[in-house]
């Protein structure tokens, strides 16, 4: 078995516990050992507060930032669970207007057209 391969279908947690700076996350291993793999093309991926955080990227594009975990044999029950978060929408400081507030701006539009 190769290092950074885990055991075939092997389950594990990544909890993220350990501090990663910006662009150095890419190569650490879990806790259990499995080596974490991806693309990170402008060093924007980091580990922080137990939680894995993408900074949006400068250039956007397919290929550019993302994590792996080894190579996994297809099998019937093999699964990965992911809880997702956007902070950047879930961190804002604001109040949002009310939702009767809201409707006639989407009736107008954007007005970009005559």
């Amino acid at each position: 078995m190769i290092d950074s391969v885990p055991l075939e279908n092997q389950p594990f947690i990544d909890s993220f516990a350990d501090d990663c700076c910006l662009g150095q996350t890419i190569g650490t291993k879990t806790a259990c050992g499995v080596t974490r793999q991806g693309i990170d093309r402008e060093g924007a991926i980091a580990i922080d507060n137990n939680a894995l955080r993408f900074k949006p990227l400068v250039q956007p594009g397919w290929a550019r930032q993302g994590i792996a975990y080894g190579k996994y044999q297809r099998t019937n029950g093999l699964a990965l669970a992911v809880l997702l978060l956007n902070g950047h929408n879930t961190s804002q400081a604001e109040t949002m207007e009310w939702f009767y507030k809201r409707i006639p701006r989407w009736f107008k539009g954007s007005e970009t057209e005559s």
